[in-house]
């Protein structure tokens, strides 16, 4: 899957963007047994490249939370529990164990976050491009943090699947990182991985928007 995020991304930058990542030694077919032996990052900075690419880790909290500052962006989280409860406005904006009928559902059927955003927490997990075991995010103001791409092999994962309890589905939980050379096999996980594309605006764009 994380693989297929970096193909698919290449194939939407066509229009004059930047490539962030560049695939070597790659086989097999998109979606089925595709693998790469190496990547790269082509900009000393994740967020100097202009295509579209997977978030950084930092980059899906900042959208996540869309400016609240609730365990959850529809919500607070009362009482906290690991078990699978209902959390009443969980309902409204997310597909979890509660309600998820163990299975996925199509984008845009719950309730957006305050920017506009659908499926932020629950339905799949969605990887970043950054390896969250490797960085510590502090309460004090960072610029651009997480600007290497992971060179592990190991990338983040966030928002709770649709068979997740709801402290899984918490805009601060950081547990999820999958070693992408043996998790995409895993065939029990397969149908609660995704992803979404971002890229880095330009001065001019940033202006208009």
């Amino acid at each position: 899957m994380e693989g297929f995020a970096h193909v698919y991304a290449a194939r939407v930058n066509h229009h004059g963007l930047q490539r962030c990542i560049e695939l070597e030694g790659c086989k097999g077919e998109v979606g089925v047994d595709f693998e790469c032996a190496e990547y790269r990052q082509t900009a000393s900075s994740y967020y100097e490249c202009n295509g579209y690419r997977l978030p950084t880790h930092a980059e899906f909290q900042y959208a996540i939370r869309a400016g609240t500052k609730t365990a959850f962006y529809s919500g607070p989280f009362e009482p906290p529990s690991d078990d699978c409860i209902e959390v009443p406005h969980l309902n409204d904006t997310a597909w979890y164990c509660i309600n998820s009928e163990n299975q996925t559902h199509p984008v845009m059927k719950k309730a957006p976050n305050p920017w506009g955003l659908y499926d932020m927490m629950g339905n799949v997990m969605e990887y970043v491009g950054s390896n969250p075991d490797l960085f510590e995010i502090r309460p004090r103001p960072v610029t651009d943090p997480f600007s290497e791409l992971s060179q592990e092999g190991v990338f983040g994962m966030f928002g709770g699947p649709y068979f997740g309890w709801p402290s899984l589905l918490r805009s601060a939980n950081q547990s999820g990182a999958s070693d992408v050379t043996r998790l995409p096999r895993d065939k029990s996980m397969g149908s609660a991985l995704g992803f979404r594309l971002v890229r880095t605006l330009t001065d001019d764009e940033a202006a208009r928007w």
